[in-house]
């Protein structure tokens, strides 16, 4: 800070003596005299301090202030001019010291607060880089201090540019995203050419829930400034946390030709046209980046990807392996080629990679925990289609990879179950649960196979010791009554979600499942009550939202609120395949035919073994007039999971569609 931002006041503040009634000067002529030459010593060595900082002796200049301040000790002038020229010359602590006393003499004075400001608001950023507990508690704690200083400049004297930036920009570090926007929005307006500050301003609307205005203002300030590569690049990014990759692509496409070897540019531009279902385009972006960089392993591997989702199989595993050429000992490679094995159901494949993979990190004692939570996505996604069979493979893979995981013994466990291999998953679950004694999650899956496998009596037992060691955990009750449910016990299963409701007062799985029951037993008035107390609990809970919306679609009842419901549902999981069939659905019951094929069809292709979504889609096809397809759609319906499906009337329908398509 440069000390002249003193010298306007430091006349004015320098000391005054203390007087008597009438003007007159306590004490003897001699005292008063001798303070006001001390004063005027100070101010000239105030102002040769000023000199000396001119010419960079800022050194020298301290020492002045020092002597003026002993002339003057109750000039907080004077001390907070010397604070400023210690930040300068990286004396942070004795700046605090100078600066603190300043505040003593004058707990209103603004200069001391400004210099106490900025160094508290450098000291916490410089906490921050160091990167663990203790910089993140200082940080904070600087955070804290800084505030308090320049909020008290700004309300003490006139506020610049440079204070109220840092304050705002602290106070969206601290979460006041308010205060920042009201700080910000005029000192945007009277600085339009700032770009911090427009992308600071932009932040603030984000984290306080403005996301038009964020993207409104950048798209503004991007107009008036075409070829600012930051401004360019903050509104992608912004397009992209907001999901609106088509506007999000166009934006990198711009900011790359202001940057064409900005490779990182060019990845971020190719993911944003994938997401945007520009496959090809993405494609060829990708390529160009290979062409120059052939050793660029990130690159190939989203080379590998998108070859993947055109299904050219072939080249997306020439990419993953050369991936796993360049980084032998890194998941990204395998990561992609189980992928490309998975979707083409090459279990063999699959598992002589993942093998080969396992046994180079083994040789060098790694752990592969990524490639762990790679099997685990997939087989959790291969459940969701009801590919059991690959589910269960993957699995057992990742069983292996991970022995010690019951998380993964109790998928693998359940993949069993949904496979019809009661015996396997009784046999896998037993020895799991030895492994890893009291585990809830286990015992609830071994109760289940228990049952499944005729073992009733010793399932619901089972269960039973597990809800007596997890009392205190919600699913442990929903798990019991479901167990209920499926040896007939519905109405021991209702009594025992009634009592966990009386427990938990403010969880919404207790009333969900309840109502999931109720459906279930065709009481669909009682199950929409507890359907929408589980909403009163969590307004925002997608899958009861999405359940409750299917429930009126399937029997035609409230259609539009039905629609409005799983809309809700989709925003926040909006690639949820049985989210999207609910919609699909319920368009279908309002006859509005080209909607519903738009959702039914992304359900059906995402979720190719579930039968009732293929059932949906060939019922709809059929309304079309499209009966080669309807036959199509209803005959995977017929080689699906078969759940919740009447088998003899889709082959009926099956029956009339191909009558109709020999007419």
């Amino acid at each position: 800070m440069n000390i002249r931002l003193a010298v306007g006041v430091a006349i004015c503040v320098f000391s005054a003596p203390a007087t008597g009634v009438a003007g007159q000067l306590q004490g003897s002529a001699s005292e008063p005299l001798q303070e006001y030459e001390h004063r005027a010593q100070a101010y000239e060595l105030f102002i040769r301090s000023l000199r000396l900082e001119d010419s960079g002796d800022v050194v020298r200049a301290i020492d002045l202030l020092s002597r003026a301040a002993d002339l003057d000790p109750n000039a907080a002038a004077i001390l907070a001019a010397q604070a400023a020229l210690y930040v300068q010359v990286g004396q942070t602590t004795d700046a605090i010291r100078v600066a603190e006393r300043a505040l003593i003499l004058d707990a209103d004075y603004s200069q001391a607060h400004r210099v106490l400001g900025l160094i508290f608001a450098t000291l916490s950023q410089q906490a921050l880089e160091q990167r663990d507990s203790r910089g993140s508690s200082d940080a904070e704690m600087y955070r804290g201090r800084a505030l308090t200083h320049l909020e008290q400049a700004v309300i003490a004297g006139e506020p610049d540019g440079r204070i109220t930036f840092i304050l705002a920009r602290l106070y969206v570090e601290t979460g006041a995203v308010d205060k920042a926007v009201v700080t910000l929005e005029p000192f945007v307006r009277d600085r339009p050419g700032f770009v911090d500050g427009l992308l600071l301003l932009t932040r603030a609307y984000v984290e306080s829930g403005r996301l038009a205005e964020a993207v409104e203002t950048l798209e503004e300030a991007a107009r008036s400034r075409p070829r600012s590569v930051r401004m360019l690049n903050a509104l992608a990014e912004l397009y992209e946390s907001t999901e609106r990759w088509r506007e999000a692509a166009d934006t990198y496409e711009r900011v790359v030709a202001r940057r064409p070897s900005d490779n990182e540019l060019k990845r971020r531009w190719a993911v944003s046209l994938l997401n945007a279902g520009e496959r090809e385009s993405a494609r060829d972006v990708i390529k160009k980046i290979v062409e120059a960089r052939p050793t660029d392993a990130l690159t190939l591997y989203l080379l590998s990807e998108v070859e993947r989702q055109l299904k050219n199989f072939n080249a997306a595993e020439a990419a993953a392996q050369r991936v796993i050429e360049l980084e032998p000992s890194s998941a990204r490679g395998i990561y992609a080629l189980v992928q490309v094995y998975l979707d083409q159901g090459l279990q063999v494949e699959l598992v002589d990679a993942v093998e080969s993979f396992l046994k180079h990190l083994h040789e060098n004692g790694q752990t592969p925990r990524e490639l762990v939570m790679l099997l685990l996505e997939s087989g959790v996604k291969y459940q969701a289609s009801g590919d059991d069979d690959v589910a269960v493979a993957v699995f057992e893979l990742a069983r292996d990879v991970a022995p010690s995981d019951p998380a993964l013994e109790a998928y693998l466990g359940q993949a069993y179950l949904d496979s019809r291999r009661i015996h396997d998953a009784v046999k896998s679950l037993l020895g799991a649960r030895e492994r890893h004694v009291g585990n809830l999650q286990l015992d609830g899956v071994y109760a289940r196979a228990l049952v499944l496998s005729g073992q009733a009596d010793q399932g619901i037992g089972v269960m039973e010791d597990a809800l007596l060691t997890h009392a205190d955990e919600p699913v442990a009750h929903i798990g019991m009554a479901n167990l209920l449910v499926e040896t007939g016990r519905v109405q021991d299963a209702v009594r025992t979600l009634r009592d966990a409701e009386r427990r938990f007062p403010t969880d919404p799985s207790i009333p969900f499942q309840l109502g999931a029951i109720f459906e279930q037993q065709a009481q669909y008035a009682d199950a929409e009550l507890a359907l929408r107390a589980a909403l009163e609990r969590d307004p925002s809970n997608h899958m009861v939202l999405n359940y409750l919306g299917y429930m009126l679609a399937n029997r035609g009842e409230r259609l539009h609120e039905s629609v409005q419901l799983i809309q809700r549902a989709l925003e926040s999981a909006p690639h949820n395949g049985a989210y999207l069939d609910s919609l699909g659905w319920a368009y279908f019951k309002l006859e509005k035919w080209d909607l519903a094929e738009t959702y039914l069809r992304q359900a059906s292709e995402q979720m190719s073994q579930n039968s009732v979504i293929q059932d949906h889609f060939g019922d709809l096809l059929f309304k079309r007039g499209r009966y080669k397809e309807a036959i199509e759609a209803w005959e995977r319906a017929v080689v699906g999971d078969a759940e919740l499906i009447d088998l003899p009337g889709v082959e009926r329908k099956i029956r009339d569609a191909r009558e109709r398509v020999g007419r």
